[in-house]
């Protein structure tokens, strides 16, 4: 058997649910640059998260006190 061709094989357990594009770096380099990549794509809410945001939109949505208009023609300025 030839054992010139054999690598050592590095397990590395991260808590927190990443998804790596791919599970094959070349190099450390690679590796760090995947991770900086991960931690700048866009985050997802969690099902709680995304459940208060619905119930406080259907509350705003609701309210009766006058508020903050988000439509720019509505918005007065006092001067000027």
């Amino acid at each position: 058997m030839d054992f010139r061709y054999l690598q050592a094989v590095t397990n590395i357990t991260i808590d927190k649910d990443i998804r790596l594009r791919k599970t094959h770096f070349k190099d450390l380099e690679e590796l760090k640059l995947e991770l900086i990549l991960v931690e700048e794509e866009a985050f997802e809410l969690s099902p709680s998260q995304v459940k208060m945001l619905k119930e406080r939109e259907d509350e705003a949505d609701k309210a009766t006190d006058k508020g903050l208009a988000w439509d720019r023609s509505l918005i007065t300025r006092k001067h000027g």
